[in-house]
Parts: C-alpha cells; sequence; structure tokens
C-alpha cells in the first residue's frame, strides 16, 4: 500500500494475509497514567474471526453482473481498452467503473476471449433481423 495516502499519526496499515488501514488513538503517558483503572472482566478472550462479527460484506469487493461481462467480452472482442469498456458500460446504463474496476473487468473480458479461441469456440454478432424475428429480403439464413 501506498504510504503517502495516510493522513499522518495514529493512520497506517496492517499487513497479514490481507491489508488493512487501522487508526489508532496516540495517549502519552501522562494523559494514560489519569486515567482509571480496573482489572479485565476476562481472563482470557475468545478466539474470533472477522465473519463471526460481520466484518466481511456479504459479497466478494470484485463481482460482476452477466451485463457487466457481456461488456468485457465484447470490448474484448473489437480490442478496445479501458476507456472504451468503461463508455459502452455507461451507455447501457450500468454505471461509469473506476479504473482498477474496468481494468479488472477488461482482464476477465480478455481471458474469456482467449478461453474461447483455446476451445475452439467463437462468439459472433448477432444480425440485425433476430431482433424482430423476420430477416430482411436477400438475408440468406442457416436453419441449422
Amino acid at each position: 500500500p501506498r504510504a503517502d495516502r495516510l493522513t499522518g499519526a495514529g493512520d497506517g496499515y496492517t499487513i497479514t494475509t490481507r491489508v488493512h488501514r487501522v487508526q489508532v488513538a496516540l495517549v502519552e503517558r501522562r494523559d494514560l497514567d489519569r486515567l482509571p483503572r480496573a482489572e479485565p472482566l476476562l481472563d482470557d478472550y475468545p478466539e474470533t474471526t472477522a465473519e463471526d462479527l460481520g466484518q466481511e460484506p456479504d459479497a466478494p469487493r470484485w463481482t460482476y453482473s452477466g451485463q457487466e461481462l457481456a461488456c468485457a467480452l465484447a470490448a474484448a472482442a473489437r480490442g478496445w481498452g479501458r476507456p472504451r469498456l468503461a463508455e459502452l458500460l455507461a451507455s447501457r446504463g450500468l454505471g461509469r467503473p473506476g479504473s482498477e474496476r474496468a481494468d479488472r473487468l477488461l482482464r476477465l473480458g480478455r481471458e474469456a476471449l482467449e478461453a474461447l479461441d483455446a476451445l475452439g469456440l467463437d462468439v459472433v454478432e448477432r444480425p440485425a433481423w433476430r431482433a424482430t424475428g423476420v430477416p430482411e429480403v436477400g438475408t440468406i439464413v442457416d436453419l441449422e
């Protein structure tokens, strides 16, 4: 994590298997000595995890809707970058993602496109007539 994002004394990071930003109160010894004291209520504190305390979000941070994934695959197939993907998402009413989210989404679209290629599969654009169910005169339609 970048230290320049910290706001000053008492602001920091804890790094274990994950990185968490923490803020602590810094109290000088003379101020601490003036506070009333008591014996702790528990001899040993119970083992807990963040999940037990409800600190974990219900959904993972990087989840995507089917519509977002479809846009990412379309952008990857067209060779578009992050700005064009963001425009596509916004034009479809899906909001404009931040740069990190857009990067991850585009990377996922490119990985899906590579997987399709490796499996010998392809995705083609729908003909315009599929929306109405009626092909235009002269359109060749494969019935298989």
